[in-house]
């Protein structure tokens, strides 16, 4: 099984920049360490291919929510990388039967609230003696009114500045995880 997931990794890390961002390597590789992390819990360096059943990825689960102590939707999104390695086996009849069959990955509803308009502006008058987290805030509140994210933000160029039909400036750009363009204007 390791042996699979390092080669996927590689995989992954080959085609950075062409089919995967670099938080696509980075979560794999975290969720690689977990499940290393967890071998060596259970005393062991890999586990044979034949022997992954419905028992390791509850007892994987377990591990995760328990030892690792992380929450739900993480351990899930950590055993969602395994499923797609464990996909990986099956498709090249490495495996008889996916183990994941009756295992339902069930992410659950979070309520993420939003920062209302005065939330913003005390943000906004926050007063740094570090520079650096001046511009993290600065950045953190260009991403609250343009809605683009961080990857967006950290990739935008002078020449992403365009005028717009309206005369405007407008920032035009192509969004990095889904690749569509997007416009938004720059307000004052």
């Amino acid at each position: 099984l390791m042996l699979v997931y390092r080669e996927h990794i590689k995989q992954i890390s080959d085609l950075v920049g062409k089919e995967y961002a670099k938080g696509t390597l980075k979560r794999f590789k975290s969720a690689f360490n977990s499940l290393e992390e967890f071998m060596k819990h259970t005393k062991k360096d890999d586990i044979k291919l034949r022997d992954l059943n419905y028992q390791f990825i509850t007892e994987y689960e377990f591990f995760l929510k328990t030892v690792r102590n992380v929450e739900h939707n993480t351990a899930m999104g950590t055993i969602k990388k395994l499923k797609k390695i464990v996909r990986i086996c099956v498709a090249h009849d490495w495996l008889d039967k996916d183990p994941f069959m009756n295992y339902k990955v069930k992410i659950r509803d979070t309520n993420r609230p939003y920062l209302l308009q005065d939330e913003l502006d005390r943000i906004i008058a926050l007063k740094f003696t570090s520079d650096r987290l001046a511009n993290v805030r600065d950045i953190f509140v260009f991403c609250c009114y343009t809605g683009l994210a961080y990857a967006d933000v950290q990739k935008l160029k002078r020449v992403d500045i365009v005028i717009g039909h309206d005369g405007e400036k407008w920032i035009h750009t192509e969004r990095v995880k889904t690749e569509t363009s997007t416009r938004v204007p720059l307000l004052p």
